[in-house]
């Protein structure tokens, strides 16, 4: 029923016996199994992708404890403390900017794509990047004026002022990131924002 050594020689087999009016000849096998192929090739995609994934956010666990080692050492217990005050402020400007959009970018590009829209995926990518940038800058503004208020009304620490500041030209950056990131999720290239 098959060609000798053909690697799909059990599966064609069984069908065949199945049904009697199947003719074997490799083109039509494969024809017929092109949905399978296709399948495997998005399930090595989606492997390969979650194996960048993992080995970068290993790799950048590593640097982010050797960082914080330095960083102990650099600005001290005090400055530590400091540190750890204002980064509740950065999580929450954040979550109110940029927390979701990487998903609902990625989701929304792939779906583009299956269908074979890039305009649509890139137009997809360009109004989650404007909408990021807008409340990015507006909550920036915001924290970069109100940063006095912040440091002693919340954070009972008027040191924290000056990190504020900067932390307010951080959270554009950060929201940028998110919504390329997202992009090329949906894209399936992982390797570009790792």
């Amino acid at each position: 029923l098959s060609t000798p050594g053909h690697k799909y020689k059990p599966q064609f087999e069984l069908r065949a016996a199945a049904n009697p009016g199947m003719v074997q000849t490799d083109s039509s096998y494969i024809y017929r199994n092109h949905s399978e192929l296709l399948s495997m090739n998005q399930k090595r995609v989606i492997l390969q992708g979650a194996f960048v994934l993992t080995i970068v956010g290993f790799v950048s666990r590593i640097i982010g404890f050797f960082y914080r080692i330095f960083l102990s050492h650099a600005i001290g217990a005090e400055g530590g403390g400091i540190y750890q005050l204002i980064f509740p402020v950065y999580t929450m400007a954040f979550s109110l900017t940029a927390a979701g959009i990487q998903t609902a970018i990625s989701k929304n590009v792939s779906e583009k794509m299956a269908l074979g829209d890039k305009k649509g995926a890139r137009n997809t990518f360009f109004a989650g990047l404007i909408l990021t940038t807008c409340g990015t800058l507006f909550v920036s503004l915001f924290l970069y004026h109100g940063a006095g208020w912040i440091s002693s009304a919340f954070l009972k620490e008027t040191r924290c002022e000056s990190l504020v500041r900067m932390l307010a030209f951080a959270l554009p950056f950060a929201g940028i990131h998110s919504c390329v990131g997202g992009y090329y999720f949906g894209l399936k290239k992982t390797h570009v924002p790792a």
